[in-house]
């Protein structure tokens, strides 16, 4: 495909924050630090987050970006319809799930590698139902959590990191790091414990202050804290594909760090 780029990204026209990682929402026309945009440095200001996010996930929906620009739905037809219209997005049909979600073309993934130069893409085979929720309920926290948000990392960006088990997302706020998980169907117990040991190999290595879980409902939320809360812990070894308890493991240092974090999160709704 042709690389024309109706707006290009000049060096005097990259908005105060190269990346989505350090975005903050810009209000009243203006960006990160006070400097003022006209209409122009606006629009690209929105279009170069929009296009390393849909690179970064691979995908999104039209509210989750609106949301994460602080812009309402209902007002920004005319900024969807052109980057559409430019050939950077294009819309995507699931019909499994009656759902239309945005995508990157080839024009769109080039100008978001401008944006941010070697971010990690994400590359998606498959679309099925649970990985939409799971994948726009991440998307939607880093949305509605920007303004407490200074950095994050996608699990793709994650890939090279090598953690025992890699978080859904990496955020950085101002006091702390933290390991998203966000889960929306309750694993079973030696799987949670499984997942507590490697989460707590990786707090050691210095990746993180604490495991920030979202669980689905109440129930979930009670079941995961109820493990948690135990004075002692089955230690458990992956064999293949199997869970194998081989000891008990003392996981009051953990606990006095308040390591695992535990909050109710609705699914994001279709």
């Amino acid at each position: 495909m042709g690389g024309y780029f109706p707006l290009p990204v000049r060096r005097d026209e990259r908005v105060s924050v190269q990346s989505l990682k350090t975005f903050t929402r810009p209000r009243c026309g203006l960006i990160k630090g006070g400097v003022c945009m006209n209409g122009k440095q606006r629009f690209i200001q929105k279009q170069n987050i929009t296009v390393v996010f849909l690179a970064k996930f691979g995908f999104s929906t039209r509210n989750i970006i609106c949301t994460l620009l602080n812009v309402s739905t209902t007002s920004q037809k005319y900024f969807f319809d052109t980057l559409i219209s430019q050939g950077l997005v294009e819309v995507k049909r699931i019909p499994a799930v009656k759902h239309d979600l945005l995508i990157l073309t080839q024009d769109g993934l080039r100008l978001a590698e401008i944006v941010d130069p070697g971010m990690k893409v994400k590359a998606i085979r498959k679309y099925s139902l649970p990985y939409l929720i799971h994948t726009y309920s991440i998307q939607s926290f880093i949305a509605r959590n920007i303004d407490l948000i200074k950095e994050w990392r996608s699990e793709a960006e994650m890939a090279d990191m090598h953690f025992h088990r890699r978080p859904d997302l990496l955020y950085h706020a101002e006091d702390f790091t933290a390991a998203l998980e966000i889960e929306l169907n309750r694993k079973s117990a030696d799987r949670v414990y499984y997942n507590y040991q490697q989460h707590i190999q990786d707090w050691q290595k210095g990746r993180f202050t604490f495991v920030d879980y979202r669980l689905a409902d109440e129930n979930m939320l009670n079941f995961y804290k109820g493990l948690h809360d135990k004075e002692s812990w089955p230690l458990y070894k992956l064999e293949g594909v199997k869970l194998r308890a081989v000891d008990q493991y003392d996981p009051s240092a953990a606990k006095r760090a308040g390591l695992f974090n535990f909050r109710i999160n609705q699914p994001y709704s279709l």
